[in-house]
């Protein structure tokens, strides 16, 4: 079985189970959430356990090389000014009320 076709599996899975919950909740307890859960959480547990990784062609640097070029991949501009918007977007939307 290929990347592929695990991936559309476990797209359905979520799916099936996501409106499995939806019918669940309004009827029974949250518990059956979880035991719902537990088959298509095998399944694709089964499914990445044997599903085929392909070998990396690429030759992977090492630790140290990594974080010594670390400053230079990294957008810390960006970062600095993404951070702190969205902790406000964040905060807004928790604390605002509909009063």
């Amino acid at each position: 079985m290929d990347l592929q076709s695990s991936i559309r599996v476990i797209e359905i899975a979520l799916r099936t189970t996501c409106a499995s919950r939806q019918i669940l909740t309004s009827f029974h307890s949250w518990r059956w959430c979880f035991y719902i859960n537990l088959p298509p959480g095998a399944i694709v547990a089964a499914l990445i356990f044997f599903s085929k990784i392909p070998e990396g062609q690429i030759v992977k640097p090492k630790a140290a090389e990594v974080v010594k070029d670390l400053h230079n991949r990294l957008d810390f501009v960006g970062f600095f000014l993404f951070a702190p918007s969205i902790t406000m977007l964040l905060l807004a939307v928790q604390w605002g009320g509909n009063e």
